[in-house]
């Protein structure tokens, strides 16, 4: 896909924390695959002081410039900090495979430098307070994990400041490209319903009817329906809801949950309307009366109208672009200094300090990583044996809604990522919208998910959406890194998965 006809269905990838997304790929990429930048001289030997003794405070050196173990831990502890990862996290990402994020980060810094592009003080501070609003988190609370981290402020600082000149690197380097209207007109036209449309409500009901209701066989008279569903609405709960509507709703909806499915108005009884579009997204209504008998309502999903014309919102789309078209050049250009330098890894010491969230390994910890099935940072084992089609390609399932918010903010990773490899002819994926049952990744408008498909989401999630299977072994419910709006990190973790079920 052309970068100017990106979906605009996520948000824009780049971001203040761009050392975290760019160079996350190379983490992984150098982590996992065993693949070496530059002109590597003695890797895995151990750095010797001037008097031929073993220095083993030094893991690497750039162009001439040493990197400390002491320093890489403290960076890798703020990487893990900053980015929301949780402790495990190191399980995941060892300490050896950061170091590459943490020589890419330097040769860039290197580079900046050269072009004498700094940040001041004043500037990283505002970088912080920004990112302690977005975690809603205080300063007595950060303070308190920079302590149990044995991390500064001042370390944090340098952080944030490095980010900010790394920014500045690609937009001085890269940030003259000129979007025009035409480029920033496909967005607006291929994401037209993103930007215009009427009020609608993804929503579900519990329907009791009784003798006097149209269209609806009951034994129930009106008072007996009225009781049982003011009864079913003290107990109903989001949690719980489509539990009870296959339990007790009178109508073939009772099937799905309860779920209509997306509406906009004038499309169902007025009385039902009117309540529905009161609600707000995730609430449940008091019992409402229709000629078809009692509704209890529930509302997953609420998005209000629309009405934004091209010139409206025209500047936005353009400044998405360029944010992008910057951010990959960037990603680009790290390629070409890692190729061209002098870098020179030397063996971690087995005596270097513990990193975040380090622990001792119990059995339980030894018998899972003995085990064939990998642990992922979101993805989770099923238990299952690997689903393959005739072809013994693994088959990668995401089914999402239309109406999910969550969906769209993923979509567009998981399309790219697995068409990908389903280019390739590694594995067959699908992406089914469960509302539509069309298969997004097919040019075709299908209309019902196979029923194989359909067993699969059922068993593993009935009602979440987003929620993906991969190959049958490892599957998740909802985002991952949504949180964060971390793009990078849902397509490297899909990566892991994708890669670990063709070893199979």
């Amino acid at each position: 896909m052309c970068l100017f006809e990106r979906s605009l269905k996520g948000k824009s990838r780049f971001y203040s924390g761009l050392i975290h997304a760019v160079l996350l790929f190379l983490i992984f990429y150098a982590g996992y695959s065993g693949f070496a930048y530059g002109r590597i001289a003695d890797k895995g030997v151990e750095p010797k002081k001037q008097d031929g003794s073993i220095n083993s405070n030094i893991v690497a050196e750039l162009n001439g410039v040493p990197i400390s173990t002491h320093d890489l831990i403290k960076r890798y502890n703020i990487f893990l900090l900053i980015s929301g990862s949780p402790a495990g996290t190191n399980e995941r990402l060892p300490l050896n495979s950061y170091l590459e994020s943490y020589i890419t980060e330097k040769l860039l810094i290197q580079e900046a430098r050269s072009m004498n592009i700094t940040a001041g003080r004043a500037e990283v501070e505002k970088e912080i307070r920004k990112y302690l609003e977005i975690n809603n988190l205080g300063e007595d609370a950060f303070k308190k994990r920079l302590s149990d981290l044995k991390i500064t402020r001042e370390d944090v600082a340098g952080y944030f400041r490095d980010n900010l000149i790394v920014i500045r690197l690609g937009e001085k380097k890269f940030g003259n490209v000129k979007i025009s209207d035409d480029d920033a007109r496909k967005v607006y036209d291929n994401n037209y319903d993103y930007f215009n449309g009427p009020e609608r409500v993804s929503v579900s009901h519990i329907l009791i009817c009784h003798k006097g209701s149209k269209g609806c066989l009951s034994d129930l008279d009106r008072d007996e329906a009225g009781e049982l569903a003011r009864n079913l609405l003290d107990v109903a709960t989001p949690a719980n809801f489509s539990k009870l509507a296959r339990q007790y709703s009178s109508d073939r909806s009772a099937d799905e949950g309860g779920d209509l499915g997306i509406i906009t108005r004038g499309s169902l009884l007025p009385a039902f309307e009117d309540a529905a579009f009161k609600l707000e997204a995730g609430k449940i209504s008091d019992v409402v009366e229709t000629e078809r008998g009692f509704h209890i309502i529930f509302i997953k999903a609420k998005q209000n109208a629309r009405s934004q014309s091209f010139e409206l919102v025209k500047g936005i789309i353009k400044k998405n672009l360029n944010e992008e078209y910057i951010a990959s050049k960037l990603f680009e250009y790290s390629d070409q200094l890692l190729k061209t330098a002098d870098i020179k890894r030397y063996t971690l010491s087995e005596g270097a300090p513990e990193t975040a969230g380090q622990k001792k390994k119990t059995e339980e910890d030894k018998r899972q990583k003995a085990s064939p099935v990998k642990n992922f940072q979101t993805f989770k084992s099923t238990g299952s044996p690997l689903n393959v089609n005739s072809k013994g390609q693994p088959v990668i399932l995401f089914f999402s809604r239309v109406d999910c918010s969550h969906c769209q903010w993923i979509s567009e990773t998981f399309n790219s990522t697995v068409l990908e490899y389903v280019e390739k002819g590694l594995i067959e994926a699908h992406h089914y919208d469960t509302v539509t049952g069309d298969d997004l990744l097919t040019p075709v408008e299908e209309s019902e998910i196979p029923e194989k498909y359909m067993d699969i989401k059922k068993d593993g999630s009935p009602d979440y959406v987003p929620y993906f299977n991969f190959g049958g072994v490892y599957e998740r419910r909802g985002t991952g890194y949504e949180a964060q709006d971390d793009f990078f990190a849902e397509e490297m973790e899909m990566r892991q998965v994708i890669d670990t079920l063709l070893k199979q």
